[in-house]
Order: C-alpha cells, then structure tokens, then sequence
C-alpha cells in the first residue's frame, strides 16, 4: 500500500520535502488501512481502505509465483513490509 521506502526518504534527503520521508507518512498510511491479514509495524487494522487477499488466488498466478521462486526470486507475502523484493 505504502511503496518503496526508499522514494519517500530521497523526497526528504535529496528533494527538501520536509515530512515525507518514510517515517513520517507511515503512520498515515496505518491509519488509513484496513489489513485483513497483517497486523504489524507496517499494516493498520482500523482505517476504512481495506487491504485482503483474492478469496480464491487464479491458479496461473500460483504457477508464476512458484516459478519465479524456483529462478531465484525469494517469495513474499507482504510487499509493504521491511522489504518490497520478491514474488508473492
């Protein structure tokens, strides 16, 4: 939901954009959110956008996931956490 951490950080650093760095809007975008699933340093619960899963996954979706794991890709089920690298 939130993006890649680096951006909002280089919009502070690089960019002068005072309140923007990762930080400072992750706690907006927590409140904001609705996680079905995730309830972490990452994810809101109360917020109105909710945030869930596909009730039934498309199986070629599962086949893309497993082979981009098989190449070497790590999987992820979380691409608003720590890290946003992976297949999930």
């Amino acid at each position: 939901m939130c993006g890649q951490h680096r951006e909002y950080d280089d919009w502070a650093d690089t960019h002068g954009c005072t309140g923007w760095a990762f930080d400072d809007v992750l706690p907006t975008f927590k409140q904001q959110e609705k996680n079905t699933r995730l309830s972490n340093d990452f994810h809101g619960r109360e917020g109105k956008l909710i945030v869930d899963d596909p009730a039934t996954p498309h199986p070629v979706s599962k086949m893309v996931i497993e082979a981009a794991v098989a190449a070497g890709i790590p999987r992820t089920d979380n691409f608003n956490g720590a890290k946003q690298e992976g297949a999930g």
